[in-house]
């Protein structure tokens, strides 16, 4: 899970959606959190726990539901950098998932 301690949305829009954003930590961070939520039997797992300059906490959450979703987004991330074999593992996981 990441923490981060942003000034404000506007900086978190930027992490996320910016002109710099480091993709492969944040599909990262989300393939280690679907992991966990699969492997621990987890109806939610937590993405990301943001605490802006004001003091204002917000957490970034993934439902079960979610999951295979999230999984597919890695997968179509990772196959536009060329980045196949950690295409293949996300893809594992994801087979683990359809077979529950």
């Amino acid at each position: 899970m990441l923490k981060l301690k942003l000034k404000d949305v506007d900086d978190l829009n930027k992490f996320f959606f910016g002109d710099s954003v480091d993709h492969d930590l944040i599909y990262a961070n989300i393939y280690r959190c679907v992991e966990k939520g699969i492997m621990n039997n987890l109806d939610e797992v937590q993405f990301a726990s943001v605490t802006f300059d004001n003091g204002e906490q917000i957490d970034l959450n993934c439902e079960r539901e979610e999951y295979y979703q999230n999984l597919t987004n890695i997968i179509a991330y990772y196959e536009k950098v060329e980045d196949f074999e950690r295409c293949a593992i996300v893809r594992k996981l994801q087979e683990k998932l359809e077979n529950e």
